[in-house]
């Protein structure tokens, strides 16, 4: 005849809920299951509940469900325990599901069984945006328009005629750079997700350029289309962050397992960062002489004119007045 173990009618089954241990600020640190109740908590490891808290006695509190509640009781404690409204005492605390106690500076909640938990959140992830340049329909068409992108860019920005070896030359370099970039990131892919998915940050690559030149472009036009003064253009580099931070950020998250969250901010800082060294070694020294001309503001169609600009007739009568002042200096030295 087989005889029943007394322990197991000792110490019945209850899984009525779950204890939560939070940090100071609120942060859910980990999670366990009622099972076995009553269970006693402390700093001893004869304990069910074991709290590596210095303000917690080695037997500090017995804890028990009735009903959908949860029953604490000190057992004699320093410190005592801290009811779910801030009280502390040294005899028993019922605490209602989703409160919180405390065990010297431990922070616990209980969880009933029953608690209701908020709906799932909808899948947004944007990552189906970044899968359209590992697609050789998409990603051809885009390194073919880059091309020619860069060789448009590079035509506009020349002031004299170039020849087509010249031009080819440009674009080839322009090409070799996007290549040595991609490489770089794809190393580090490599050796963080064990993939290389060159052609993925390639992609990306691309677009970046294509981002920055249409943001170059438009950011040109609003100045020329208000005649804005030079004082606005570190507003406009500054204006220019979103289109570095996406195509970072693409590049983060083919590399990297973060949270989208933190490849989010750790783009955005990168960024910031770089805007403002640009910033101080380009506007941070006023230099009045320089080598070169620069252009602030480029010529644009007067069509895209919102304000009304200085005439032409007052502008070349400005011109001789300076010239004519420029005239009267030389004289007096002389």
């Amino acid at each position: 005849m087989n005889t029943p173990e007394p322990f197991a009618a000792t110490r019945p089954t209850a899984p009525g809920g779950y204890l939560e241990l939070l940090s100071r600020a609120g942060r859910l640190r980990h999670r366990v299951r009622l099972g076995a109740l009553p269970l006693r908590a402390g700093r001893a490891y004869h304990n069910d509940l074991i709290l590596d808290d210095p303000y917690v006695c080695p037997t500090h509190a017995e804890l028990e469900l009735a009903g959908d509640r949860l029953r604490v009781r000190d057992l004699g404690s320093r410190n005592g325990v801290v009811a779910p409204g801030g009280r502390r005492t040294h005899d028993e605390v019922w605490v209602a599901s989703g409160q919180t106690f405390q065990l010297g500076r431990a922070k616990l909640r209980f969880r009933s069984t029953g608690f209701p938990v908020a709906p799932a959140r909808e899948d947004r992830d944007a990552s189906w945006l970044l899968r359209l340049f590992e697609r050789p329909g998409f990603l051809v068409p885009l390194l073919l328009g880059t091309a020619a992108l860069s060789a448009w860019l590079t035509v506009l920005e020349s002031a004299k005629r170039m020849e087509p070896s010249a031009l080819a030359t440009r674009v080839a370099g322009i090409a070799l750079g996007l290549v040595l970039w991609t490489l770089v990131w794809s190393a580090a892919t490599r050796l963080a997700q064990h993939r290389w998915r060159f052609l993925s940050h390639c992609g990306v690559a691309c677009g970046a350029l294509w981002a920055s030149a249409a943001t170059e472009t438009g950011l040109l036009y609003l100045v020329f289309a208000l005649q804005l003064p030079t004082a606005w253009e570190p507003l406009l580099v500054a204006a220019s962050a979103p289109a570095l931070i996406l195509p970072l950020y693409g590049h983060l998250r083919f590399a990297s397992g973060a949270s989208h969250r933190r490849l989010g901010w750790i783009a955005t800082g990168v960024v910031c960062a770089l805007l403002a060294l640009v910033a101080v070694f380009q506007y941070g020294v006023d230099d009045p002489f320089q080598d070169a001309p620069e252009l602030s503001v480029p010529l644009k169609p007067p069509a895209f004119l919102l304000v009304r600009g200085e005439s032409p007739a007052a502008f070349f009568q400005r011109a001789a007045d300076l010239e004519a002042v420029l005239v009267d200096e030389r004289t007096e030295k002389k």
